[in-house]
């Protein structure tokens, strides 16, 4: 996964890593990296409607956009709660993805590296800013 990774940012396979376990067990990572061009909101909403429609009580599912449009965009087409700096009602988008699960956009201003319970599900559309935003 790494090397895919590597490849998708341009970065050296020189560099070394000082990490901490990112594997969660109940979480699962990939990389789609042969979307044609143009269709990665297509893509993404197809991928993430079909997860979603899978998802067990509670489960929780994040889309990362890069964009607070493009997070708007994305919540409006997944019907679902939205998350970024300057968002009114972000607490209580916050609050509701908690207690119920499903789905939830946003930006970075969530964080990266969040530690809540059923997470099963982190998805980014297009490539993150950097491996940190990754794990």
């Amino acid at each position: 996964m790494e090397g895919e990774l590597e490849a998708i940012l341009g970065l050296q396979p020189t560099i070394p890593y000082i990490r901490a376990r990112t594997a969660r067990p109940k979480t699962r990572y990939t990389v789609k990296a042969d979307i044609d061009n143009g269709k990665l909101r297509e893509t993404t909403v197809r991928v993430v409607s079909k997860i979603t429609s899978r998802l067990r009580a509670r489960e929780k599912v994040i889309v990362y956009c890069k964009t607070i449009a493009e997070c708007k965009a994305m919540a409006e087409q997944l019907e679902c709660g939205q998350f970024y700096a300057g968002y009114v009602d972000k607490d209580e988008s916050l609050q509701h993805w908690l207690d119920n699960g499903g789905c939830i956009v946003s930006s970075t201003a969530l964080g990266t590296r969040v530690n809540y319970d059923n997470i099963v599900w982190v998805i980014y559309m297009g490539i993150p800013y950097g491996l940190i935003d990754f794990v």
